[in-house]
């Protein structure tokens, strides 16, 4: 952004509670997107989408069980951060999966985000997005060690 261009930079997130944020307490998907916001807000930039899993009961995704382990979808579309799924991680995944291909097609299409951070994500599940977003060369940042090394 320019001093003179007094535009919202669209940022999409996307990713896990993961092995360390759930331990930091970020299990908690509306607090952790709510936080990133207000953080985002200060250099003129807002969360316009977001998919973002979480374990139940505080677990790591280090130890997870695709079949076992409850796990919910978050995300943010149009303003509005919602649970969307609560069920296996592996279901949560799939629908994930989804969500992910059409924002990659509205990123293709329409420029939909201008920025993307990635948080303890998991590469595969994501890649359709991330493919675009380096195609259209979107700044990209995050946490999360071996996935965004592998990103």
């Amino acid at each position: 952004l320019t001093s003179d261009d007094m535009s919202v930079l669209n940022v999409a997130l996307i990713g896990s509670s993961g092995g360390g944020v759930a331990t930091v307490g970020h299990t908690e998907a509306r607090t952790l997107l709510t936080a990133v916001n207000q953080h985002l807000s200060l250099i003129r930039a807002r969360l316009s989408h977001a998919i973002f899993i979480t374990l139940h009961n505080g677990k790591s995704m280090d130890s997870a069980h695709q079949d076992a382990d409850q796990a919910s979808l978050a995300i943010i579309h149009q303003g509005k951060c919602e649970v969307i799924l609560t069920d296996t991680l592996r279901k949560v995944n799939e629908r994930a999966g989804l969500i992910q291909q059409h924002l990659a097609g509205e990123l293709k299409d329409k420029n939909a985000i201008d920025a993307l951070i990635c948080i303890s994500m998991d590469v595969s599940l994501f890649q359709d997005l991330l493919e675009t977003a380096a195609i259209k060369t979107i700044p990209v940042t995050g946490s999360g060690g071996t996935s965004l090394a592998q990103a």
